[in-house]
């Protein structure tokens, strides 16, 4: 089975803090972390428009979008969850904000709510934020248990697809 998980706005919800002390506990330090620091100041964006400048808009918590770098950190954050020990044959994936709790095992359902518990809790002190309207479970080649399978308290929808 797959739990298909989103992170909502992680580019915005990621904590510089946060992203900060997982460089520093990697190793990194001196001038690049203050690079780094720098790089979460508040950064201002405005637009430019057939002659037309907008006000700026100051962006005072977030990993700017649209910088490559941005990317970069927001890996070392998402790290994190990455490294918990979900249990037997279960693996986290990530690819930028979507992640997927994979189960390898027939008898998934005795690890999900284990799983389930660890991933949400972590993100939250994480400073992430899980997007539940997007959470879905994909059981490959089984039927949906007859029971509900949750996260927090919402209960996760099954679908036969996923795109």
């Amino acid at each position: 089975m797959a739990v298909f998980l989103n992170l909502e706005k992680a580019f915005e919800l990621a904590s510089p803090v946060v992203i900060q002390a997982a460089l520093g506990a990697e190793g990194v330090g001196g001038r690049l972390l203050s690079w780094v620091r720098d790089f979460f100041e508040e950064h201002t964006a405005g637009v430019h428009f057939q002659g037309y400048l907008c006000p700026f808009y100051c962006h005072p918590n977030d990993t700017p979008q649209g910088s490559v770098f941005s990317s970069l950190l927001f890996s070392v954050l998402v790290e994190e969850p990455l490294s918990i020990d979900y249990g037997p044959r279960v693996t986290l994936f990530s690819y930028a904000n979507d992640l997927a709790l994979v189960f390898t095992r027939r008898d998934f359902f005795t690890l999900a709510y284990s799983a389930l518990s660890k991933l949400p809790s972590r993100c939250n002190e994480l400073g992430l934020k899980m997007n539940l309207a997007k959470t879905r479970c994909l059981p490959f080649g089984l039927c949906p248990p007859d029971f509900p399978l949750t996260l927090g308290r919402q209960q996760l929808a099954f679908i036969n697809l996923h795109q």
